[in-house]
C-alpha cells in the first residue's frame, strides 16, 4: 500500500514539475517553440514518461496546464467575500487582479492565444476548461455565500463566463493589440461601471 502511494506521489510530482516547466517555456520561447524533447530534457525524465502522462505531447500538456492554472482566472475567495455593501469594491479588486496577472505573464498568455486560436482541438479545450470552472465556482458560492443562493444556477455561470469574457475581450485588446485607455486604470474603471451593470442586471 505504501509503494503504492509512493509511486502515485512520484506520479504527480512528475505531471507538475511537466507542468510547471511548460508554463515557463510558454512565458520564455511561446508555443511553437516548445518540443516535448526540450520539455523532457529541462525536466529530466524520459520521452516516454512524457507521453504516457500525455499521448498527444505538447498539446495534451497545453490542456492540463489550462486546468491546472485556473486557479489564476478566477479566485473563489473573491466571490465568497462578496455581498451588496462591497460589490464595487470586490469588482474593482477582481478587475485589477485580472490584469495584473495577465501584465505579469505576458508571454503566457500571448502564447496561450496563439495557440488556441491556430488548433481547433485545443480551442475546443479551453473552452471546455473555461466552462467547468465557472461551473464549478458557481456550485461553491451559493453553497458558501448567502449573496448568490437565490440566483439560479444556470444564470450564474451565464453571469460569470461573461464576466470573465468582457474582462479577457478588453483587457487583451488592452495589452496586446493597442492601448484601449491611456492607463490601466481609467481601463479598470470603464470595465467595473460595465461589470457591475452586468451583474444587477443579471
Amino acid at each position: 500500500m505504501e509503494k503504492s502511494k509512493k509511486f502515485s506521489r512520484n506520479k504527480q510530482e512528475k505531471i507538475n514539475s511537466i507542468y510547471t516547466t511548460f508554463y515557463e517555456l510558454l512565458n520564455q520561447i511561446g508555443f511553437d517553440k516548445i518540443t516535448t524533447n526540450l520539455i523532457a530534457e529541462i525536466t529530466n525524465v524520459s520521452i516516454g514518461t512524457i507521453y504516457r502522462y500525455f499521448p498527444d505531447g505538447k498539446s495534451s500538456i497545453m490542456k492540463g496546464t489550462l486546468e491546472h492554472t485556473s486557479d489564476r482566472i478566477f479566485d473563489i475567495e473573491d466571490f465568497n467575500s462578496m455581498n451588496e455593501s462591497n460589490l464595487p469594491e470586490v469588482v474593482g479588486h477582481i478587475i485589477r487582479k485580472h490584469l495584473r496577472v495577465h501584465r505579469e505573464n505576458y508571454q503566457y498568455h500571448l502564447a496561450v492565444n496563439q495557440a488556441i486560436l491556430s488548433n481547433k482541438e485545443l480551442f475546443k479545450d479551453y473552452g471546455d476548461t473555461i466552462n467547468q470552472l465557472f461551473e464549478n465556482i458557481a456550485k461553491e458560492i451559493r453553497e458558501s455565500n448567502n449573496f448568490f443562493q437565490n440566483v439560479p444556477i444556470k444564470s450564474l455561470i451565464f453571469t460569470l463566463s461573461v464576466v470573465f469574457n468582457t474582462l479577457e475581450a478588453l483587457i487583451h485588446r488592452h495589452l496586446f493589440i493597442t492601448p484601449i485607455f491611456p492607463t490601466d486604470e481609467e481601463l479598470v474603471h470603464f470595465l467595473k461601471k460595465m461589470l457591475l451593470m452586468i451583474i444587477i442586471m443579471s
